[in-house]
């Protein structure tokens, strides 16, 4: 870089920068995710079994709710059949999320180990499962008014 025309060297030119840290952020690889049907929000599942739903916005994608995770449970697969979103994990369970209390709102265990894959049926009444021990599983899903 030529400093003739400043009259200034590379050294006078230099920025510091103080290197500040509020909270110690530790990242989480990505286990799953999952748009819903009309693509205006998109579920996260993270490695600490945290779920966050991330909604599409003019100016680009924004975190709107995050479900911390807990270090006994964990998410590898998620599905959202309306606007009700379901998550299975290798703990076995089946976990419908609240998301207004953004809490589990139920859980139902597999029993057939872990669950590797969830996916709606294409009219939202059913759930299938593919499970550790080699069995797809169908889960009748209940209506809104039911649950």
């Amino acid at each position: 870089v030529s400093t003739q025309s400043t009259g200034t060297t590379a050294r006078e030119r230099m920025v510091l920068v103080h290197r500040c840290r509020f909270l110690q952020w530790v990242p989480h690889a990505i286990e799953a995710m999952q748009l819903t049907p009309d693509g205006k929000q998109l579920a996260v599942a993270r490695a600490d079994a945290s779920v966050e739903i991330w909604c599409l916005e003019a100016t680009g994608w924004r975190l709107a709710k995050r479900v911390a995770g807990h270090s006994k449970r964990s998410v590898v697969a998620l599905a959202w059949v309306g606007d009700r979103l379901f998550s299975a994990g290798s703990d076995g369970l089946l976990t419908e999320w609240d998301l207004t209390l953004l809490r589990p709102k139920v859980c139902v265990d597999s029993c057939a180990g872990a669950v590797w894959c969830l996916t709606p049926s294409p009219f939202g009444d059913r759930l299938a499962l593919g499970c550790e021990d080699g069995t797809c599983l169908l889960y009748t899903s209940p209506s809104p008014r039911d649950s």
